[in-house]
């Protein structure tokens, strides 16, 4: 991967894992990255542990992936904020052999948002 400067990446599911790595992976190459996380509390902690490593443009930003409303105000606030998306990092998601539904009542068997 080649340095990313002034570059914006999203990562989904970024608090943890996979998607805090790959934070952090982006980061250091010289972008700002979107940490896309639903629980307040855990994407707080996780910007700090990333933050106090190296200083990197990180910020954190709160969706709920199972509830369109939360996806379409999440929507709003970046489309108002940044001209552009560089890099979607779609890692967020969960697996589960019960049937699973969005607040809407989307969703199916083993479904992953």
């Amino acid at each position: 991967m080649g340095r990313m400067d002034n570059k914006l990446a999203i990562v989904t599911g970024a608090n943890s894992g996979v998607g805090m790595a790959t934070v952090e992976a982006l980061s250091d190459e010289g972008a700002k990255v979107i940490m896309l996380c639903r629980s307040e509390k855990r994407g707080k902690e996780a910007l700090q542990k990333l933050s106090e490593k190296k200083d990197r443009q990180l910020e954190l930003m709160l969706c709920d992936l199972g509830d369109y409303d939360s996806i379409r105000s999440f929507v709003s606030r970046v489309k108002e904020k940044y001209k552009k998306i560089d890099v979607l990092v779609n890692n967020a998601g969960f697996i589960s052999l019960d049937r699973q539904e969005t607040k809407e009542g989307l969703g199916a068997m083993g479904a992953s948002f």
